[in-house]
């Protein structure tokens, strides 16, 4: 059972990095968009919503 969870968030880890890079990747194309984006990240991680 411990190993399929390790596995399962490796799996995860993995699928979360790529969307990560990939959202990364279109707001490149926007300024503004990666602007707006940020602002609303750090609002999040200040509110508490996320951490990094």
């Amino acid at each position: 059972m411990e190993r399929r969870m390790r596995q399962n968030y490796r799996q995860m880890k993995t699928i979360a990095k790529r969307r990560t890079e990939s959202v990364i990747r279109r707001l490149k194309k926007d300024p503004e968009m990666f602007r707006k984006y940020g602002e609303i990240i750090t609002d999040q991680e200040q509110r508490g919503f996320i951490e990094k």
